[in-house]
């Protein structure tokens, strides 16, 4: 599961790693992730000024590790002055893979 959120990060953290507890850092493309780990579940957190990324599930570091080296980072749209319009925002959001992901179906 990838969490994205600009709440507040131990919450959030708290929320998805699901009883894992920290042990330790690992690199990941060339940046810091914080490791949780417990029997069923472990995750990776990133934490940013403005956002805490987390990639949890039942999966192992190396899985982990894949999703994470192809995450980009986008800047959040600036508020338009001219329109007094500005960029939809949402505060968490969460991707999680089908179950048959990378399957035709059959």
């Amino acid at each position: 599961m990838l969490t994205q959120s600009d709440g507040e990060a131990e919450a959030v953290i708290a929320d998805r790693v699901k009883g894992a507890e920290p042990v330790g850092t690992v690199m990941v493309a060339d940046q810091e992730w914080e490791q949780y780990e417990a029997e069923d579940w472990g995750a990776i957190v990133r934490r940013g000024d403005d956002r805490t990324l987390i990639i949890s599930g039942s999966t192992s570091l190396d899985e982990f590790a894949v999703l994470a080296e192809h995450l980009e980072t986008h800047p959040v749209p600036e508020k338009n002055d001219d329109e007094g319009t500005e960029a939809p925002h949402t505060e968490d959001t969460d991707t999680e893979a089908p179950d048959d992901a990378g399957t035709d179906g059959r």
